[in-house]
């Protein structure tokens, strides 16, 4: 997070209260304080972070991975399971 980013967060900021019943969740909040030395509220905020970057990646991978079946059912492309059958085939009857 670069210092603008940082700035930027700070003029749209909210105050939030959270109550954590999950002793476990407190615990790798506890030790992740240790282990860093920031302040607990540093480590949930980097945490809410990270799943919003990878909730963002999710959704980025989903239109990838739909492209490329667009792009394999309009190109006639082959299933990997057919493809490795076949690689076997031919491995076979050349007597590998």
């Amino acid at each position: 997070m670069t210092a603008n980013y940082m700035l930027g967060m700070v003029r749209t900021m909210k105050k939030l209260t959270l109550l954590i019943e999950d002793e476990s969740l407190c615990e790798l909040i506890d030790e992740e304080v240790e282990s860093t030395g920031w302040p607990e509220e540093e480590v949930i905020l980097r945490a809410l972070f990270f799943w919003q970057s990878e909730k963002e990646l999710d959704e980025e991978e989903k239109r990838e991975l739909e492209e490329r079946i667009k792009d394999y059912q309009e190109n006639g492309g082959m299933d990997a399971k057919e493809f490795f059958d076949s690689l076997r085939a031919e491995e076979n009857a050349a007597g590998r």
